[in-house]
């Protein structure tokens, strides 16, 4: 028999959402690098069954590095498809607050270009310039995170990533500064932070059976 308080408890409910969020630690890497790097991450997720939320994240970087040394530019877009798992059962808390481990593939197409590198041999001071190419590079992510509500509907948290290169285009003479998404081209193994704010668009709220 279902009594009218647990028709009405507030634990037996939870809000349908698509979640998009921005990482702003994007916005620190200008200040973090000897080199002009400007980069932008958004993210989109929901949850489709309890616990599990299918996540989506796109981005992009471009890389600038004008010295006396060399002219060097970099730009390229990446996306990273894959879940979060909520440790966090729902019957436990009183909010939409979520602990998380997850996994991701990522990809990213990008260009490199150098109009001028300047290095010395015993020959001398020589110039070389390397035309633009087109790479890709595709690597797999472990994450865990945090995701806290600050005020209705509005989100911030940070993620933790841990990255294995799997396959990338032949970089040839000249190495990436960075991979897009990945980080050091020079690196198999990356780990990563993003600290992001979110808006959750309410869609619905539904009945939910915590024993399915």
């Amino acid at each position: 028999m279902v009594t009218f308080a647990q028709k009405n408890d507030p634990f037996k409910k939870r809000q349908v959402f698509v979640r998009v969020g921005i990482d702003l630690f994007r916005f620190t890497l200008p200040f973090t690098n000897d080199y002009n790097n400007n980069a932008l991450e958004l993210s989109l997720d929901t949850e489709i069954k309890y616990r599990y939320f299918p996540t989506f994240e796109y981005g992009f970087e471009k890389i600038k590095d004008n010295t006396e040394i060399q002219n060097y530019s970099l730009t390229g877009n990446y996306f990273r498809i894959g879940f979060n798992y909520n440790m966090i059962n729902y019957k436990h808390r009183l909010d939409r607050n979520i602990f998380y481990i997850g996994a991701r593939y990522g990809f990213s197409g990008f260009s490199q270009q150098a109009n001028r590198i300047n290095f010395t041999n015993q020959w001398g001071s020589v110039n070389i310039a390397y035309p633009e190419t087109s790479l890709t590079a595709s690597w797999f992510e472990g994450v865990v995170g945090v995701r806290a509500e600050i005020i209705t509907n509005f989100y911030m948290g940070f993620t933790i990533r841990i990255k294995t290169m799997l396959k990338h285009s032949d970089y040839g003479q000249v190495v990436p500064y960075r991979v897009p998404g990945f980080g050091n081209g020079t690196k198999s193994v990356a780990y990563g932070l993003s600290y992001s704010v979110f808006y959750a668009i309410p869609i619905k709220n539904n009945d939910f059976d915590f024993k399915k």
